[in-house]
Parts: C-alpha cells; structure tokens; sequence
C-alpha cells in the first residue's frame, strides 16, 4: 500500500486541526481511517528521508 494524496478522504486540513475532543466525537471507522492515513504518510516521508540521505552520502562520502 502506498500514500497517495488524492485518495484520502479528510484532507491535510482537517488533519491539522483535530485535537482529542473533535476524534472523541468522529466514529471509530473515521479515526481508523485517519491513523492508517498518517502510518501511509508517515511511511513516504521515510522513504524520502532515507533517500535525501543517500543522495547526502553520494555527494560528501
């Protein structure tokens, strides 16, 4: 499975603005959806980041 930002139904928005009581009221579905999301997201950005670091390592050995 990979992140891809057009698929995702609550957009960055959204994401941003949720604190404890506003996932308090969402169903359980909605919050299951929101933290596969995030481990989706979270997933890419480590990729990105351990390929910026490779690129590092190429260019200052």
């Amino acid at each position: 499975m990979t992140f891809d930002d057009k698929n995702h139904k609550y957009g960055k928005n959204l994401l941003l603005k949720l604190d404890w009581e506003t996932l308090g009221q969402l169903d359980l579905e909605q919050v299951v959806d929101i933290i596969i999301e995030q481990a989706l997201a979270t997933e890419k950005l480590n990729k990105r980041i351990l390929e910026l670091e490779q690129e590092v390592e190429k260019l200052y050995p």
